[in-house]
């Protein structure tokens, strides 16, 4: 059985089920906690979704404190997280994907000692018939792979990075 968790807030009471297959979910009445606890699991959290927020950017001290005062506005608004992540949404484009194709034909062709120009390359690449162009991007597809993998990490970072709330410094 794989652990999957669902967790239901409804009111004070706190549904856990452990896995979509859980017929007897742990109900957490949270309103019987007593205040330490509450201002203890309180303290936890919030410190560790700021301390989260910071994760990656300490180089950067200001980016730190952006990530921070933008998560902040997110509690002020009366949110826990925002509605969903800039890097979730981030996909390489057709352009993209056609560049890192591209550019792991070249590199593989150069790596054999080619001394074609990239544009050579790729208009003899172009020039081969749809068997043979197959049979090289069969042969690549393990550097394509990690490539596209490598630009989709830099993109999604980069996405991440610039965080722009209304009313933060830029």
């Amino acid at each position: 059985m794989s652990a999957t968790y669902t967790w239901a807030v409804d009111g004070s009471t706190l549904t856990i089920k452990l896995s979509e297959e859980d017929t007897a979910p742990t109900v957490v009445e949270v309103a019987k906690f007593s205040p330490s606890i509450m201002q203890a699991a309180c303290k936890f959290g919030i410190n560790t979704v700021l301390r989260n927020a910071t994760a990656g950017k300490m180089d950067d001290l200001d980016l730190a404190r952006k990530s921070i005062a933008a998560r902040v506005a997110l509690f002020m608004e009366g949110k826990w997280a925002a509605e969903g992540s800039a890097k979730a949404g981030v996909e390489l484009s057709d352009e993209e994907k056609q560049d890192v194709i591209s550019s792991a034909i070249v590199n593989a062709y150069k790596a054999k000692g080619s001394t074609k120009t990239a544009a050579q390359i790729l208009e003899g690449f172009n020039a081969l018939d749809g068997t043979q162009q197959s049979t090289v991007l069969t042969a690549l597809k393990k550097n394509i792979d990690s490539a596209m993998k490598d630009v989709l990490s830099k993109k999604k970072k980069a996405a991440k990075a610039n965080i722009t709330l209304p009313g933060l410094p830029e």
